[in-house]
């Protein structure tokens, strides 16, 4: 990556695999996992070392879905059917924290709080951590 003079080649070719990934349901299954683990092992450490995380994100969650199908369902379902849910703990939580900065002497509008939920092979890695 250091003697790559170019990143704009780079971002075309994470753009490429990218769109590999999304069509990968038309090949068979043995080149559907060799190709998702190439990209999970060379292509997203990539993404992440650009700092392009949303790319890092998708093509890690593509990978997952072909290598490990079932834990992929079964996160992916959870997240589906969860979804308002978490958002709503999510905007509770973040009231809370407003309200702790405001009483500890920040300004409205002095700082920003942002969330997300983590992706399907964030979670999966975590869940194998624990």
């Amino acid at each position: 990556l250091a003697s790559i003079e170019d990143v704009g080649v780079l971002v075309v070719k994470l753009c490429d695999r990218l769109h590999n990934m999304l069509t990968l349901d038309a090949l068979r299954e043995d080149k559907q996992k060799r190709i998702s683990e190439e990209t999970l092992v060379v292509y997203a450490p990539i993404a992440h070392r650009l700092g392009i995380s949303s790319i890092k994100n998708y093509l890690e969650d593509l990978s997952f879905k072909y290598l490990m199908p079932d834990e992929y369902k079964l996160i992916d379902n959870y997240i589906n059917s969860n979804d308002q849910q978490m958002q709503l703990g999510l905007n509770e939580f973040i009231s809370k924290i407003e309200l702790l900065f405001l009483s500890n002497g920040f300004r409205q509008g002095s700082f920003q709080i942002q969330k997300r939920i983590k992706h399907s092979y964030s979670i999966y890695l975590k869940m194998q951590r624990k």
